[in-house]
């Protein structure tokens, strides 16, 4: 039974690392084929003054209630705490993309459970190798939605026409969730950035749905050309 369970685990271990590797793959591509920068300014992370090796996520000590998760300080006072991550419980831990509204509502609700925010964000943080905030946040966003579902949400709830969508906004834990994962020991995601990447990719959730397959899509950063 233990060999058994070895094997598995092995194996699960095999298919992380190939994910890794695809979607740094993609990433590659991507810079390649990306041609012209997407409207509108990126969120403005704050920048920390941490050596400049220091690109790894922050291995958050995290909350044990949501309150505590919300408070202003709470990425910043956890910048030096030690990783304390399983890589079997890693392994173990399954999660299929959310195609509806009802597993949205299950997802936030869950979330509410400071051990399985745990585990959603070591899983999240073991297959996520990007270094910038946005880009961070925006591989969750394809781990955790499926692409035609992200294009029925939208941050109010109202869509073209005053259709109704599915709101995000309301999501506190999902919202945390993305604040924590997108933060690095070099710069903090704050509320109003979270708020800020989801209102400018659900805007551009049919284009990006319509690029599925053929590339991966990245977060621009505006360059300041010197005269």
């Amino acid at each position: 039974m233990d060999t058994f369970l070895t094997k598995q685990q092995r194996i699960v271990s095999e298919i992380l690392n190939l994910q890794r590797h695809i979607m740094n793959k993609l990433h590659s591509i991507e810079s390649t084929l990306e041609s012209q920068p997407t409207g509108g300014g990126e969120p403005s992370f704050i920048e920390h003054s941490d050596d400049d090796s220091a690109h790894s996520p922050i291995p958050f000590n995290l909350p044990n209630t949501i309150d505590e998760a919300s408070e202003p300080n709470y990425a910043a006072a956890q910048q030096n705490g030690t990783a304390n991550i399983n890589s079997d419980e890693v392994q173990l831990f399954s999660f299929t993309r959310m195609e509806k509204a009802e597993e949205l509502n299950e997802f936030d609700r869950r979330l509410a459970d400071a051990e399985y925010f745990k585990e959603t964000y070591n899983w999240l943080n073991s297959l996520i190798t990007e270094t910038n905030c946005a880009n961070r946040m925006l591989v969750a966003l394809d781990l955790l939605f499926d692409k035609v579902f992200v294009n029925k949400c939208s941050w109010t709830g109202r869509g073209k026409g005053n259709s109704r969508k599915v709101p995000l906004r309301c999501r506190r834990n999902l919202l945390h969730l993305f604040k924590v994962i997108g933060s690095t020991r070099r710069a903090s995601v704050s509320r109003s950035d979270v708020e800020d990447f989801f209102i400018k990719k659900l805007k551009q959730s049919k284009q990006r749905l319509n690029l599925q397959g053929i590339r991966k899509a990245t977060c621009h950063v505006k360059r300041t050309q010197l005269s």
